[in-house]
C-alpha cells in the first residue's frame, strides 16, 4: 500500500471497502522496507508504531485479503466514525483523512 496523505498507528481502527461490503478492522503492524531497498523484495522489515504520508507501508490487520484494489482506507477516530464510514464507503471521494492506494 502507498500511504498519500495521512497518519496511520499501529491499533487504528481503519474501515475499507471490501469484496463482501465494508472490512473493520484494527492495524496489528505498520511494516516498511529497509532504506533503498524495493517494497516487492522479500527483506526484512522495520516495524513502525507511527508513519506519516507519503511512504509504502505493508499492513498487518485481519481481513485485509478481502480488500478492493484502489479503494481508500478511511481512520475511525472514534466509535460512532465506524458505522460512517461503513455507511458513506460508496462516497470514498468526499473525504481526505487518509488515503491509500492497495497495490
Amino acid at each position: 500500500m502507498i500511504l498519500i496523505n495521512g497518519k496511520l498507528k499501529e491499533g487504528d481502527t481503519v474501515v475499507v471497502a471490501g469484496i463482501e461490503g465494508p472490512i473493520v478492522t484494527q492495524i496489528r503492524a505498520l511494516l516498511t522496507p529497509q532504506p533503498l531497498k524495493e517494497l516487492r523484495v522479500k527483506n526484512q522489515y522495520i516495524n513502525n508504531k507511527e508513519l506519516l504520508a507519503s511512504q509504502g507501508v505493508k499492513i498487518a490487520a485481519k481481513d485485509l485479503e478481502k480488500a478492493l484494489a484502489g479503494i481508500p482506507l478511511f481512520v475511525a477516530q472514534q466509535p460512532d466514525e465506524v458505522d460512517y464510514w461503513k455507511v458513506s464507503h460508496n462516497n470514498f471521494h468526499s473525504c481526505s483523512q487518509v488515503v491509500i492506494i492497495f497495490v
